[in-house]
């Protein structure tokens, strides 16, 4: 990005100079918007790409907080009066001499000196002293402004944008900053060069809206439609002017000549009669594609549907629709952060379902003493344990994995997730090491009881422990724009607010005594107000919603995951099975005491130690990754996870052995780990690229798409496999008659989950 590594301190303020500081985000300024407290002009919409601050410049501590900012920033953009920061000490003189590099841009409406410098006025009234405003309008109408472009964003924040580029180029010369005063006025002078200086060429000779440029020809204006559109005509050059009255079914030879003043008014009638016969729809069939210099007047609600708009990506827009816990999780405003109060929940919920399934008999036996009714109660508490367990724990993925994102820089979530992955095959082995001891004969099992108890004693306690740790291991910043008041301790010069040391949302700077600086969050536009937030509609539906309107990139990842995740689930899942009646030969609905039967479940119990080889290796293929991502990238890595993982089981399948079944089951841990980290690294690429782009505005309010969404629909491709798993596996295997079957099914969905990483899902360079 052009602007990288220079720092703007914008003073919050109406749309001029919030579009000024946007221009230099979107080209990678980093930009440090700082609010009034308690400022009523609601939610930013021009906040793209900035940081907030709320900072009470009239009190010296605030002040001082901006002087300490301007010691360290680039520019210093200002939108009040003359005077204001003169007043607040905080003028160029003061700040310039602090930072003789600092670029100082003033912008207002009539600016910095002269009889109306003082006034107050909007775009109207500088579009008015600027002569320009007297040359726009219909013949025989008042002068009428075209909304508010011209004063406020070209000749004032784009113009003001120039400026500070050209001043930071001079910069480089020089090593000094200086004061820029942007006028509105003079900038639409600026950008009304043209009209100036064609004054002696005749070209503006007539009355307002008489004119070749003013709507005054009739080959160039707009025309209403039959269907209520109106399309827009500018064929000014003679051969353009063919195609047109080519288009609009008339001969060249029978009109006058296509300059004759006089005749403008006859023709734009004839013009306007023919427009109106067909829609809009119709002249874009005839006129498209064509030289003919018409083109449909677009709406804001067509323009991103537009064919070329389409095209270029010109128009990106975000849908509100959001599975409820990533979007819950994206907006949620607690002073404890945005992701951590969700965690909390369903890590009780996780326990909570433990502990009823775990202990179901034990829980009902206590309650209940007729023994007739114990087992149907025994059966639905633990059948409510594994739903609310699993719920729990196949959502809380998402927002872990946003919450990682959000405190990591973007260096550190690729090695993030890579730790993730680590602890999660090192707890998928103490999981299966704890299901493969025989519990009941050892003083533990005889001490707590029976074996579900030992396994709920370790889960909980090792749950429990992680939760702890995890919860008050890195702060959020809430999210929210007003700032709390520095404590009293701490004075302004102690505070670490330098223009090197801004940090994302959720990256918390601790200073020297311990206090936690959070006025610094990162901001796509302010945060939207409760009323905002309650309109998004939180239900079971919008999860299919927000997967059919996500980008093409996003949605073929989310593809990839659920095939990745379906054939890994269906050969998990019937594993252990596959080792006892196909590896070992036994029968699991054979006597309970009969050799096969025996033999069955000696297959089952060596299975669960290919799982916790699979999990072990797991975690160390995690290690490895690092070292292969800078060889053969995400692209590569994604697709040797699922060609490995499509080869080992079709040889299992195939091929079936003890010892090539465990030595396949490292495997597997490739697959896994592959799983965990290689998707949820690109959702992290796909945001910092969008990041770097500023083209996701997201909402109407420029918020980008919300990490926590899309973590929560990549993890909601887990529920969905086991979905697809559940419902046919079964059926598959009753069919024929073999476990085997999964196996071979497993390998042909990687294999083709293989061609699919590599064909149709984006990696960014």
């Amino acid at each position: 990005m052009a602007l990288r590594g220079i720092t703007v301190v914008e003073l919050a303020g109406l749309a001029p100079v919030p579009f000024c500081g946007m221009v230099l985000a979107d080209f990678g300024a980093q930009v440090v918007r700082v609010d009034r407290p308690a400022a009523r002009s609601g939610p930013s919409r021009l906040a793209r790409g900035k940081r907030s601050l709320v900072v009470d410049l009239k009190q010296p501590r605030g002040a001082a907080v901006l002087r300490r900012l301007c010691a360290r920033a680039d520019v210093m953009l200002e939108p009040f009066r003359p005077g204001v920061m003169e007043k607040l000490q905080l003028g160029p003189e003061i700040l310039q001499k602090e930072n003789p590099r600092l670029i100082y841009a003033r912008l207002s409406g009539f600016g910095q000196s002269g009889r109306f410098s003082k006034m107050a006025g909007h775009d109207i009234n500088y579009l008015a002293l600027s002569g320009v405003l007297s040359r726009i309008g219909r013949s025989g109408e008042n002068p009428y402004a075209p909304l508010n472009l011209l004063a406020d964003f070209g000749g004032g924040g784009l113009m003001c944008a120039m400026g500070i580029i050209m001043a930071l180029f001079e910069r480089t010369r020089s090593g000094k900053g200086q004061v820029i005063d942007a006028s509105m006025v003079e900038g639409t002078a600026y950008l009304s060069s043209f009209m100036w200086k064609t004054q002696e060429t005749g070209l503006w000779e007539q009355p307002r809206g008489q004119n070749m440029l003013d709507g005054g020809a009739p080959f160039y204006t707009t025309y209403r439609t039959a269907d209520g559109g109106f399309m827009a005509v500018g064929a000014i050059e003679p051969q353009f002017y063919e195609l047109l009255i080519k288009g609009l079914g008339l001969k060249s030879d029978e009109l006058p000549n296509q300059l004759s003043m006089k005749d403008w008014p006859e023709m734009k009638k004839k013009f306007a009669d023919i427009f109106a016969k067909k829609t809009k729809a119709e002249w874009c069939q005839i006129f498209d594609g064509t030289d003919a210099c018409v083109t449909p007047v677009l709406t804001f609600e067509e323009v991103t549907h537009h064919g070329h708009n389409k095209d270029r990506g010109s128009f990106i827009t975000d849908t509100e629709q959001r599975p409820v816990v990533g979007s819950a999780s994206d907006h949620c405003r607690a002073r404890w952060g945005r992701r951590r109060p969700y965690i909390l929940t369903l890590g009780l919920m996780m326990l909570l379902g433990m502990a009823m399934y775990l202990n179901g008999d034990a829980i009902i036996s206590a309650l209940i003493a007729d023994p007739r009714r114990k087992p149907i109660w025994a059966i639905s508490i633990t059948m409510i344990g594994v739903v609310l367990f699993d719920f729990a724990a196949d959502f809380i993925d998402g927002p872990i994995k946003a919450y990682l994102f959000d405190v990591c820089t973007h260096r550190d979530k690729e090695r993030g997730l890579h730790f993730h992955a680590l602890f999660t095959g090192l707890g998928g082995a103490l999981g299966y090491l704890l299901g493969a001891i025989d519990w009941a004969h050892l003083e533990l099992g005889r001490l707590l009881g029976t074996e579900f108890q030992v396994m709920f004693f370790f889960s909980s306690l090792v749950l429990t422990l992680c939760f702890i740790i995890h919860l008050c291991s890195i702060p959020e910043a809430p999210l929210r724009d007003v700032a709390k008041d520095i404590p009293p301790q701490q004075a302004p010069q102690d505070l670490a607010l330098s223009s090197d040391k801004m940090y994302e949302y959720g990256s918390i700077e601790k200073v020297k005594n311990g206090y936690v600086n959070q006025e610094l969050v990162l901001q796509g536009g302010k945060t939207k107000n409760p009323a905002e937030q309650t309109q998004r509609t939180m239900t079971l539906r919008s999860l299919l919603r927000a997967l059919r309107s996500m980008p093409p990139h996003y949605r073929c990842l989310c593809i990839s995951h659920l095939i990745g995740w379906t054939a890994f689930l269906s050969n998990m899942l019937f594993f252990t099975d596959f080792m006892g009646q196909i590896v070992y030969h036994g029968d699991p609905y054979g006597a309970h005491n009969s050799t096969e039967f025996l033999i069955y479940q000696r297959g089952v119990e060596v299975g669960c130690w290919g799982l916790c080889i699979n999990s072990m290796f797991s975690s160390l293929y995690s290690y490895f990754q690092k070292v292969l991502v800078p060889c053969i990238g995400l692209k590569g890595l994604y697709f040797m996870g699922y060609l490995l993982f499509g080869l080992g089981t079709g040889f299992i399948g195939l091929f079936p052995n003890v010892y090539s079944t465990l030595a396949m089951c490292t495997l597997f841990g490739v697959m896994s780990s592959t799983l965990y980290t290689v998707p949820f690294t690109l959702i992290a690429v796909y945001h910092h690229e969008e990041q770097k782009q500023r083209a996701l505005g997201g909402g109407p309010d420029g918020s980008s798409r919300g990490q926590g969404l899309d973590c929560a629909a990549l993890t909601s491709m887990v529920q969905l496999a086991q979905i697809l798993v559940g419902g046919g596996l079964g059926l598959l295997v009753n069919t024929a008659g073999s476990v085997v079957v999964v196996v071979i099914t497993a390998s042909a969905v990687a294999l083709i989950g293989c061609c699919f990483v590599a064909l149709f899902v984006r990696y960014v360079d």
